[in-house]
């Protein structure tokens, strides 16, 4: 089997699932608003489970005390001030290159929410 048919394997094997919602997800968008305490973590289980598409918004940089509970983030991803959406997209695309992953680094409001979902 090749690498890619055995990364999915557990899900395909899941009747409930099957090939059917592998392809459905993998064909899938997904907008996420936080690059946070939940939304590092939602995004890091998308892109695991074969997500097409994942565009993250964030408009805030890594700061130490966000890496006890954000595992997209590193030491020098806070030294640096990176954006949340950027070292969250370079981790992301690491775990899984097939999905493309888009960072959207703007605060979220009423009149940015429809540019980030296009």
């Amino acid at each position: 089997m090749p690498m890619r048919s055995k990364r999915y394997a557990r899900q395909i094997a899941f009747t409930a699932f099957g090939a059917e919602g592998q392809a459905r997800l993998a064909g899938s968008s997904v907008l996420v608003v936080g690059a946070g305490g939940l939304g590092s973590w939602a995004s890091e289980l998308l892109v695991r489970a074969g997500t097409g598409h994942l565009r993250l918004c964030d408009d805030d940089c890594v700061e130490l005390s966000n890496l006890h509970r954000q595992s997209l983030y590193t030491e020098q991803d806070a030294a640096a001030c990176r954006l949340k959406v950027e070292a969250a997209a370079a981790h992301l695309r690491a775990i899984n290159s097939d999905c493309r992953i888009e960072p959207f680094a703007e605060r979220i409001d009423r009149l940015t929410i429809y540019r980030a979902a296009k």
